[in-house]
Order: C-alpha cells, then structure tokens, then sequence
C-alpha cells in the first residue's frame, strides 16, 4: 500500500470513526432532551434551560471541531504533510473528548443547581406550611380555651347552686320535705351538668373540625400536624 493509498484509507477510516460518532451524539443529545423532567417548577425550568445550553455548546464543539479536522484533511490532500496530519488528527480525538468532558461537567452542575433549588423551594414550602399550621392550630387553641372556660365556669356555677340547694335542703326540719329538697338540688345540677358537658363536646367538634379544614388548606406534611391528640380533650361527660 503506498503512502498516498495508506493516507486516503487513513482519512476514509477517521471519516468513517467521525460517522460512527455522529450517531451516537445524536442519541446522546436526544437522551439529554429526554431526560430532562417536565416542567412542574422554577427549578425544573432552570435545569431545561441549563441542559439544553450545555448540550448546544456541547454540540457546536463538536461542530468546529470537525470543520477544523476536514480543513486538515483538505489540506493534507494538497501538501501531504504527515506530521501536520497527524497532529491534526490526533487534536480532533482530543476535542471529541474534551467536548463530552465538558457536557458532563456542565451537566453535573445543571443537576446541582436543580437540585439545590429544589431543597430551597421545598423549604419555603415547608416554612409557610409551619406558618399556616401555627395559625390554624393558635385559631384552634383558642376557641378552645373559651370552651374550656366557659365548660369550667358551668360546672363550678352548678356545683355552687347545688351547695346553696342542698344548704337550703337541710335548713327544712320535715323529712319529706328535705328528702324532696335534696332530689331537687341534685336533679338541677344533674342537668346544669349535662347542659354544660353537651355544650362543650359541641364546641370541641366544631373547633376541631375547622382546624382541619385550615390545616388541609395549608397543604402540611401529616407530621406537622397534631390532630390526632383531639381525643386527648376532657370529654364533659
């Protein structure tokens, strides 16, 4: 094979490397498209945009690249300079390689940069999340606390009525008449009591109920959230 020959099946051997490496570009650049997440968030957007400038300075490397390897070889065919052939070759090897280092660099910050929005977003999310929850459950707490009051002061009023009742009771000196005087007093408190105990379960529904119509309008983690401590709450039976 004389050297011209061994030059052109050469060149005919990079040429056909360089169509071989095309496709795969090809594939690479769509796998990067199609990797890329649907936008659903700013951070989301960034990275679309990030990956989509990294892939077309990916691809207009390889782009000079190849203009500058196929001006070396227009240029061999005229001088025949192998040394300058080589060196060109070799430099065009070394700019496919450096063109994909690059991109997987640029990717990686891309996927870094999302990632690291991504943290910052769900943060801020959770954060007004808190915030709406301290609101709903400081609502809650005190509309319970008047209930709670309110429920106490009944109780302590019935119990005060009661005492002066049974106080009254026991002044009479007729057997009959006590006897009825007592039923009575503990039948009026019986039903202060059960008014009061029937009054603050009411309360608590309606309370605990709103809450968590609030709290599923902050759209909180169930973690953040201590609904499952209303049983916890004096029954007022």
């Amino acid at each position: 094979m004389n050297i011209y020959k061994k030059v052109l099946f050469t060149g005919t051997a990079t040429c056909l490397s360089l169509a071989l490496l095309m496709p795969a570009f090809a594939e690479t650049t769509q796998n990067d498209s199609s990797a890329v997440i649907p936008a659903a968030s700013a951070s989301t957007a960034d990275y679309t945009s990030c990956v989509k400038q990294a892939t077309d300075k990916k691809t207009a490397a390889l782009s000079a690249a190849q203009d500058t390897y196929k001006t070396a070889q227009q240029k061999y065919k005229q001088d025949k300079d192998k040394t300058a052939w080589s060196t060109a070759r070799t430099a065009y090897q070394k700019a496919l390689k450096d063109a994909q280092s690059v991109f997987t660099t640029d990717r990686k910050t891309c996927t870094d940069q999302r990632n690291a929005a991504k943290k910052a977003e769900e943060s801020a999310a959770t954060a007004a999340a808190i915030t709406c929850v301290a609101s709903a459950v400081n609502a809650r707490e005190s509309a319970l606390v008047s209930g709670v009051t309110t429920y106490s002061q009944s109780i302590t009023a019935a119990h005060s009525a009661r005492a002066t009742a049974l106080q009254q009771a026991y002044a009479n000196t007729d057997q009959s008449q006590v006897k009825a005087a007592t039923k009575s007093a503990w039948a009026a408190y019986g039903t202060a009591t059960k008014n009061a105990g029937t009054l603050w379960r009411t309360t608590q529904a309606s309370v605990w109920s709103a809450f968590k119509k609030a709290a599923t309008a902050c759209k909180a983690p169930a973690n953040l959230l201590d609904s499952g401590n209303a049983k916890s709450e004096i029954s007022g039976d």
